[in-house]
């Protein structure tokens, strides 16, 4: 009867030591969630806690500070999430939000990955302590333009929508955030859209030469080319040293067959950036088109040693 007893004492204590370890140990931090689950820690959960501290100490020792070592991992998570790699870039952001709870952009880090998984309410709840943390407003814009361009590089152009609304909501007038949607309904092929964001990116900001090259780019593809051009002139007008202006009217002048208009475009590239081979191509291609075969050859070999892989082909053809 006695070693009954003890039996059913032994059994007993067996259970009641799992039941407590169980209890002990309680929920585990998940790395693939934000803020790791929101599990509390205390001593439960020690090794955790140490390797936390750790990972804190060496980010310190190596950035000098917290926020330096923040900022560190804020880029290195929005990386991660624009390869698509959402979990790794979740642990990022939880590493950042180790660092500085107090950073907006950590919990529109969370709220935009918990977005593109579908967590629709999760979302919405970070977005609402992001926002209340950004209390100056004055890194939602970013945050926000991060998400856009995001989504658009892993091909959620829903979600850039979505993002737009968002940014409407808190920041109706913004030209950047109009030429960054024109940006992506070009990318998906919706031009006449890409022109209406545009023009109203202008009608904001009518000094934003980006938004006059962008706009006259999205003309040159709808083949609209006296709208273009006149969008391209705007944009030096308003910045004499973008390069982009001339270098896209350089090739419309090149499909309109204008090629003397075209070598002064691209002289004036290649003065503005120099190491430049594939502008250095163009140039050539202006000259050769103007019977330069001399020095369309130089352009083309200089090109080449700029590292411009498709002069080869031209000095083959044309500089025997």
């Amino acid at each position: 009867m006695e070693n009954k007893n003890i039996k059913i004492k032994f059994i007993s204590l067996l259970i009641l030591t799992l039941f407590l370890s169980s209890c002990a140990f309680g929920p585990r931090p998940d790395n693939t969630k934000p803020m790791y689950g929101e599990v509390p820690l205390d001593y439960r959960h020690i090794r955790y806690i140490e390797a936390n501290n750790r990972f804190i100490d060496d980010a310190i020792k190596f950035h000098g500070n917290r926020n330096n070592a923040a900022e560190y991992y804020l880029q290195v998570a929005w990386a991660f999430f624009s390869r698509k790699d959402l979990n790794v870039a979740m642990m990022r952001f939880n590493q950042v939000w180790l660092l500085n709870p107090e950073i907006p952009d950590v919990y529109f880090g969370f709220a935009a990955l918990l977005e593109v998984r579908g967590n629709k309410t999760e979302a919405e709840r970070f977005y609402k302590i992001a926002f209340e943390k950004d209390t100056n407003n004055e890194r939602a814009k970013k945050c926000l333009y991060h998400i856009m361009d995001i989504k658009g590089y892993i091909g959620n152009f829903e979600g850039v929508l979505k993002t737009v609304s968002r940014f409407k909501e808190h920041f109706p007038n913004d030209a950047t955030m109009y030429v960054k949607l024109g940006y992506w309904q070009s990318e998906y092929e919706q031009l006449d859209a890409a022109i209406v964001s545009y023009t109203r990116a202008i009608e904001i900001d009518p000094t934003s030469a980006n938004a006059y090259v962008n706009r006259g780019y999205a003309f040159f593809q709808t083949n609209n080319y006296d709208n273009a051009k006149a969008d391209y002139l705007k944009a030096i007008e308003l910045d004499p040293k973008y390069i982009f202006a001339y270098s896209n009217k350089g090739n419309l002048e090149l499909t309109l067959n204008n090629y003397e208009e075209a070598k002064k475009d691209f002289e004036k590239c290649v003065e503005l950036e120099p190491k430049a081979g594939e502008l250095r191509r163009y140039l050539g291609i202006a000259k050769q088109k103007l019977n330069d075969t001399i020095g369309a050859c130089e352009d083309f070999r200089l090109a080449k040693e700029l590292g411009d892989k498709e002069a080869e082909k031209l000095l083959k053809e044309h500089c025997k």
